[in-house]
């Protein structure tokens, strides 16, 4: 009977034994230490990086200024954050083109308003939406202020952009209004090449296809011709300018013309001695068929074989 106990004690020893080496050899390399846990690693700048669950790494941070000039510092529980995409409330540079930062969604956004005055230099107020958006308000914001033909450039209100504005016949009108171009030619009206502005109205002045249509209007020392814009201009015409001087196709003025040969020239006229282009013929060729030029005129010539002519 006593060996009965003895041998069942045995063996009851022997299993709990087997069961600690068991136990031992499943926790082998983990032990106590504290510094295997799954904590955050210091990188080798001295920074806390952590881990996340797709193996980015994200810097830990206490403030924005431990982050990138794009990023924030996201504190959600506590004193220490991580480094996140967004804006800065407090640095004005986190935005351009006259928007903010938004605190609640770290994005950029344009401010409220109900006028102009309250949105930033360069953006204007969009009473319908109540933001404020890039774009001019005033004339004076435009620069250039004018184009390189000279004409104005204003703010146009409907697109909120500096443009050129054209001297505009409004249709069925003679009145003239200084519009953007599209805004001419939309509302049906013609824009004017020539006239820069509406001083004068120049959509009041008689309409016309050619220069001689015009010439009635001449008198007072002005003469008329007619425009690209079809309408009778002052300035000269061919048949204007007296002596030597010719009239200038790009500025419509008499102008006295240096020449060094005939093709210097204007029609009817040729290149005097003095250099100078002078109404009239230098020679026979510069006459029509059957002329000849006699004294700087072109004049009917006689015919040899017929005596009669």
């Amino acid at each position: 009977m006593n060996f009965n106990k003895t041998h069942s004690l045995f063996l009851l020893l022997s299993f709990s034994l087997l069961f600690s080496i068991a136990c031992d050899d499943s926790t082998k390399g983990k032990g106590n230490n504290p510094n295997n846990a799954d904590m955050g690693e210091e990188d080798q700048g001295g920074n806390d990086k952590d881990q996340n669950a797709g193996n980015t790494t994200v810097t830990a941070c206490f403030d924005d200024d431990t982050c990138a000039s794009d990023e924030y510092c996201l504190i959600e529980n506590g004193i220490k954050g991580v480094c996140t995409a967004g804006c800065r409330p407090e640095d004005e540079s986190s935005c351009t083109d006259g928007k903010i930062c938004d605190e609640a969604s770290r994005t950029c956004v344009y401010p409220p308003c109900d006028q102009d005055s309250v949105c930033p230099e360069g953006t204007f107020c969009d009473v319908a939406e109540n933001i404020c958006k890039t774009g001019c308000r005033l004339d004076v914001e435009c620069s250039p202020s004018t184009d390189d033909t000279g004409r104005a450039i204003v703010c146009d209100e409907k697109t909120r952009t500096c443009l050129p504005v054209v001297a505009c016949c409004l249709a069925n009108s003679d009145q003239c209004e200084e519009l953007p171009a599209n805004d001419c030619t939309m509302g049906g009206g013609k824009a004017l090449k020539l006239s820069l502005s509406c001083d004068n109205n120049p959509c009041a002045r008689p309409g016309c296809a050619t220069d001689e249509e015009c010439s009635s209007l001449d008198g007072n020392g002005t003469s008329y011709y007619c425009s690209e814009d079809l309408f009778c201009t002052p300035g000269c015409r061919e048949d204007t300018c007296q002596g030597a001087q010719v009239c200038s196709p790009t500025t419509k003025a008499c102008v006295d013309v240096v020449c060094s040969q005939r093709s210097d020239c204007g029609a009817n006229q040729y290149c005097s001695i003095d250099q100078i282009c002078v109404v009239g013929c230098g020679q026979d060729s510069d006459c029509g068929v059957g002329l000849g030029c006699v004294n700087n005129q072109c004049v009917m010539r006689c015919d040899p074989n017929n005596p009669m002519s």
